[in-house]
């Protein structure tokens, strides 16, 4: 699979999003730097690794395939957990309806009626993920999904710091950024 490292840099940009992505912002951690700009170099990081390792056809090295593909299926899950939950499943419907008027809108032409669906769409959105922030039964999925997403960078970390002295500057990075993170 080419898209190995970006589907991990997007799955990273996910998790930060939905509030998976670690750090804590209590001034307890001995970085200057805020989680969301922990996250932001991680992913500059990540799409350098990306580069170095499609220049040398390590894409699709089996060691970051597997972490990817534990990855995705917790992913799935998690999101299969979320849409099923009784609390959030509401809030996806009234969201999946919003994002699909929007699309129709669209393609109708009708900028107005777009724009109302969209806005529409960000404040369910909104609301489902402060919900679902609030959410004891998620906290759970939360870790494991840091959990997974760390083996998985571990996994391109080490893939990238056999390639030359670059992967392994990069590597070591990539590590100081996730020890910072969590």
């Amino acid at each position: 699979m080419k898209t190995t490292l970006f589907s991990l840099v997007v799955f990273s940009l996910l998790l930060f999003l939905t509030g998976c992505g670690g750090g804590s912002d209590s001034g307890s951690s001995e970085s200057s730097r805020s989680p969301y700009e922990l996250r932001m170099a991680m992913v500059e990081v990540q799409q350098e690794m990306r580069e170095l390792m499609a220049e040398h056809d390590l894409d699709e090295h089996p060691a970051v395939m597997a972490a990817e593909e534990k990855m995705m299926k917790v992913a799935e899950e998690f999101n299969k957990a979320r849409r099923e939950h009784p609390t959030l499943a509401p809030l996806f419907e009234v969201s999946d309806r919003h994002r699909n008027q929007a699309v129709q809108s669209r393609i109708d032409g009708d900028d107005a009626a777009y724009q109302e669906h969209m806005d529409a769409y960000k404040n369910v959105r909104s609301e489902l993920e402060r919900t679902a922030g609030k959410l004891p039964e998620m906290e759970e999925w939360k870790a494991r999904l840091k959990e997974v997403e760390n083996e998985t960078t571990l996994a391109m970390a080490d893939v990238v710091a056999e390639i030359n002295d670059r992967g392994e500057e990069l590597a070591e990075q990539l590590r100081d950024l996730l020890a910072e993170l969590n």
